[in-house]
C-alpha cells in the first residue's frame, strides 16, 4: 500500500513539473525578434518536449521508474542535449557552430530525435518477464580478499601511469596533480593509449575494495590516488563514475532514493570539481602549472563543463544537414572500427584515425575535428545508417540497456558494484558517441570479475 502511494505520488509531481515547462515554453514563446526559421525550430522542439517527457511521466506512472536504473541517467541526458539545450540557444539566437548556422536544419534533426526517443522506449518497455526488488541479502559471490584486490588494483593503475608517461607526462607531473614537472614534446604519441582502458578497471576494484575493506587509510590512500590520476588525465566523464559510483551501490543495494538536498549538495560539489578540470584542460594538455579560480567561482564557471557535452545536438545537426547529401552514409565504418581499435599502436604503427572524427569533421568542418568535438549516440547511429539505423539502434540500444536492471533486480555484492559503475558510464554512451571506444570502456570494467573467476579456479585447482 505504501510503494503504491509513492508511486501516485511521484506521477502526480512528474505530471505537475511536465505541465509547468510546457506552460513556461508557451509562455516565453519566440516573439516578432525570432525569423520564420527559429520559430519553426521551436515548434517543433515543443513538440517533441511533449512527445518525449509526455513518455517518460508515462514510465514513471506504469512502469515505476526507479531513479537509479538506466532508463532514467539516459532520458535525462537525451531531454538535456535534444531539447533543453537547442531551445536556450534558440531563446539567444546561437543554434550555430563555428559560423554554420544550424536553424534550418533543427525541425528535421529533431523529428528524427523524437522518433528515435520513441524506439528507444519501446525498445526498453518491450514486453518481457519482469523481476522485482529481492529483499533478501545479497546473492554470495565468493568474493576475493582484499590484499588481492589491492594487487590488482595497482596493476591497473600501474598500466594507466604507463600509459600517461608514454604520452610524455612526467612522473613528477603526475603526482604532483601539475603542479611540478612538465609534459614532453611527444604529445601526439599513442603507442601505448591502449592501456588507459584499464581505467574502468581500476575504478570497479577501487569500488570493491571501498565495499570490502575495513581499512580507513587503505580507501583514503587509494581513493586519493584514482583521483589524482583521473585529475591529470582530466578525465570528467571517470570522475563522474569515482562519485557516483558509491552513490548508486549505496542506494540499489537498499532499494531507496537519495534525498533531494543531498543530491543537491553533492550535485554542486561535483559542479565545482569538473569546472576547475574544464579551466585547466589546456594547461594539462601542455603540462603547465594548474590554476585555481582566480576569477571568481560564477554561475558560468560552474556550468561551463556541460557546455561541450550539451552542445553536441549541434553535431547532430550538422550530421542530418550533410549526411546523405553530400556525404554518403558511413555503413558501420564507427562499428567495425570494433575491431581496429583492439591492436595497439605498438603493434600497428599505422592504424587507421578513428572514422568518428572523419564523420564529426563531416558534419561540422576541420574546426570540429580539431577541437575534439564529440557526437551524440544517436548521430553515429544516424550517418551510419539513416533513419533505419536510428529506428533500430535506437530500439536495440533500450532492449540492452533495460537488461542491465538485472544486475540490480537479482543482485550479488559484485553485480551492484559492476551495474554503479555501468549507470553513470552511460553519460558516455549517450553524449559521446564513439560504440569502438565506448564498447572497450565496458569491457574492462569487466575484467576484475574476469580475473576473479581465473583466481577462483586456479585455487580449486580447476586450472
Amino acid at each position: 500500500m505504501q510503494r503504491t502511494l509513492n508511486v501516485r505520488k511521484s506521477a502526480c509531481g512528474a505530471i505537475a513539473i511536465y505541465l509547468i515547462i510546457g506552460a513556461l515554453l508557451l509562455i516565453n514563446m519566440p516573439d516578432s525578434s525570432y525569423s520564420g526559421e527559429e520559430k519553426k525550430l521551436f515548434f517543433f522542439l515543443f513538440a517533441s518536449y511533449t512527445i518525449v517527457c509526455g513518455l517518460v511521466v508515462l514510465a514513471i506512472a506504469r512502469h515505476r521508474l526507479y531513479i537509479f536504473e538506466p532508463f532514467s541517467i539516459i532520458a535525462l541526458l537525451y531531454i538535456s542535449i535534444f531539447l533543453l539545450r537547442p531551445i536556450q540557444d534558440l531563446y539567444n539566437h546561437q543554434v550555430v557552430f563555428a559560423g554554420v548556422d544550424l536553424v534550418n536544419v533543427g525541425p528535421k534533426a529533431t523529428s528524427i530525435f523524437t522518433m528515435g526517443f520513441i524506439c528507444f522506449y519501446l525498445g526498453y518497455y518491450a514486453k518481457k518477464k519482469r523481476k522485482t526488488f529481492k529483499d533478501e541479502t545479497l546473492l554470495n559471490d565468493n568474493p576475493q580478499s582484499v590484499g588481492i584486490l589491492v594487487i590488482m588494483w595497482f596493476v591497473f593503475f600501474a598500466f594507466c601511469i604507463i600509459s600517461m608517461l608514454s604520452q610524455g607526462i612526467s612522473m613528477s607531473y603526475i603526482f604532483s596533480i601539475g603542479q611540478q614537472g612538465d609534459k614532453i614534446s611527444n604529445e601526439n604519441s599513442t603507442v601505448l593509449l591502449f592501456l588507459s582502458n584499464f581505467a574502468t578497471s581500476m575504478l570497479v576494484v577501487w569500488m570493491m575494495i571501498m565495499v570490502r575493506s575495513k581499512s580507513k587509510v587503505l580507501k583514503l590512500s587509494l581513493s586519493l590516488l584514482t583521483l589524482m590520476y583521473l585529475v591529470v588525465r582530466n578525465a570528467r566523464w571517470l570522475v563522474l563514475i569515482m562519485v557516483l559510483a558509491p552513490i548508486v551501490y549505496y542506494y540499489t543495494k537498499r532499494k531507496k532514493s537519495p534525498n533531494a538536498l543531498w543530491t543537491a549538495i553533492l550535485g554542486v560539489i561535483a559542479l565545482v570539481v569538473f569546472a576547475w578540470m574544464q579551466m585547466n584542460r589546456y594547461n594539462i594538455s601542455v603540462g603547465r602549472e594548474m590554476k585555481w579560480f582566480s576569477g571568481g567561482l560564477t554561475l558560468d564557471v560552474l556550468v561551463s563543463p556541460l557546455d561541450s557535452d550539451l552542445t553536441t545536438y549541434t553535431t547532430f545537426y550538422g550530421m542530418v544537414k550533410n549526411y546523405p547529401s553530400i556525404y554518403p552514409y558511413m555503413l558501420g565504418q564507427t562499428f567495425i572500427y570494433v575491431f581496429v581499435l583492439l591492436i595497439p599502436r605498438a603493434v600497428w604503427p599505422m592504424k587507421p584515425d578513428n572514422p568518428v572524427r572523419e564523420m564529426v569533421e563531416n558534419s561540422l568542418g576541420s574546426v570540429a575535428r580539431t577541437q575534439g568535438r564529440a557526437v551524440p549516440n544517436i548521430g553515429e547511429f544516424y550517418a551510419n545508417f539513416g533513419l533505419s539505423g536510428v529506428s533500430v539502434l535506437m530500439f536495440l540500444f533500450g532492449y540492452i540497456s533495460s537488461k542491465l536492471k538485472n544486475l540490480y533486480e537479482m543482485p550479488s555484492e559484485n553485480r551492484l558494484i559492476i551495474y554503479s559503475v555501468l549507470y553513470p558510464l552511460m553519460f558516455q554512451w549517450v553524449a559521446r558517441g564513439n560504440f569502438s571506444g565506448n564498447c572497450y570502456y565496458t569491457i574492462f570494467a569487466f575484467i576484475p570479475l574476469l580475473l576473479q573467476s581465473v583466481i577462483k579456479r586456479v585455487n580449486r585447482g580447476t586450472i
